[in-house]
């Protein structure tokens, strides 16, 4: 059989990418290759493809080979194999590929990302505010920006504790975006500025709902997409003493099914606090609740540092209750006391 013209190639790249399958545009870029063995473009075309799909180890493997052919120069695709590093959570190997490439937002958008991967939050605060500064005013790239940052700061108070005169929400109050206010709310219960968060869930809620459903959505997706505010809800209404409302939310949550695992993990966790504060008095049933606070198993990777330390801390707090102090000291020194401020129960995501 004839081999296919470039010009045919390439047609049916467009199609593909038309159709939004990256599948096809990996697979006529890697055909096209075969017939066209010179052709660098089509490796870089497969190397992104398979980026879209969420094949790192494949798509390194497509550069690396076209590096060793000297299909491209080795300096070539340095930033979309530091990309691919990163999505393998290979952090110090993205950073060693992205010192090679040069300087530009777009590097500096995926160090912002490793540092906060990397827990080095004030590190990633400096670069967004930096990306930031040069951020044209009202555009989308800033949007975007002011929500990760607005995560990075949230994250940072988290890991930091109880300095509620070090957290700035920012822009948050006259945000028109929900994931700005979710990030920022958050950042606000992590300092104990619980009546302010939950003021920002609530419009973070209410406008999530509106623009979400102006734009088409089922009242699932809507439902799924709202889970993580309704979660934070949750625990705000939790550390303000409102325990019949946080109970609520917590169960309806879990039967949804519209959180993701992480959160699911951490939702048991808190709605199993709220018996452990009505300090049951059977063994069985005290037995049955710490089964349900322990810290999740391997299952729950993507569990953040700073919730599994939470978790192991409330776990501490509830061996300590029940008079069992050798467990609990275990558990108090492997995590920092930075992440506890105060001896008690406490709920969090």
């Amino acid at each position: 059989m004839a081999s296919q013209t470039l010009e045919t190639v390439y047609s049916s790249i467009r199609d593909s990418i038309s159709a939004g399958n990256y599948a096809k545009v990996a697979e006529a870029a890697r055909a096209g290759l075969k017939a066209h063995p010179k052709e660098a473009e089509l490796a870089k075309i497969e190397v992104v493809a398979l980026i879209k799909q969420d094949s790192a180890l494949q798509a390194l493997a497509v550069i690396a080979k076209a590096r060793q052919s000297k299909l491209f120069v080795k300096e070539a695709m340095e930033y979309e194999a530091a990309y691919c590093y990163f999505m393998l959570a290979r952090y110090e190997e993205a950073k060693k590929e992205l010192k090679k490439v040069k300087t530009g937002p777009a590097n500096d958008r995926l160090l912002a990302q490793i540092a906060y991967k990397c827990n080095q939050f004030s590190e990633c605060i400096g670069i967004y505010n930096k990306l930031i500064a040069s951020a044209e005013h009202g555009s989308q790239e800033r949007k975007d920006l002011l929500v990760n940052l607005a995560a990075a700061k949230a994250a940072d108070a988290q890991a930091q504790g109880n300095k509620s005169e070090q957290y700035d929400s920012g822009e948050a109050g006259d945000a028109d975006s929900y994931e700005l206010m979710f990030n920022a709310a958050t950042g606000l219960l992590a300092v104990g500025q619980t009546e302010k968060a939950i003021d920002l869930l609530n419009a973070a809620k209410e406008l999530a709902r509106s623009t979400l459903s102006a734009d088409g959505w089922t009242e699932q997706d809507i439902q799924d997409e709202i889970s993580p505010i309704e979660a934070q809800r949750a625990v705000a209404l939790h550390q303000l003493g409102c325990n019949a409302e946080a109970r609520d939310l917590y169960r309806d949550l879990l039967s949804s099914g519209s959180a993701e695992s992480n959160t699911r993990d951490t939702i048991r966790h808190n709605a199993a606090l709220l018996s452990v504060d009505l300090k049951p008095r059977s063994a069985a049933r005290a037995n049955s609740l710490k089964r349900l606070i322990q810290v999740p198993g391997s299952s729950s990777s993507t569990l953040s540092q700073h919730q599994r330390a939470l978790m192991m801390y409330n776990m501490a707090v509830v061996h300590l209750i029940q008079n069992q102090v050798a467990p609990a000291r275990r558990l108090l020194k492997r995590i920092s006391r930075s992440v506890c401020g105060s001896m008690g129960i406490r709920p969090g995501l």
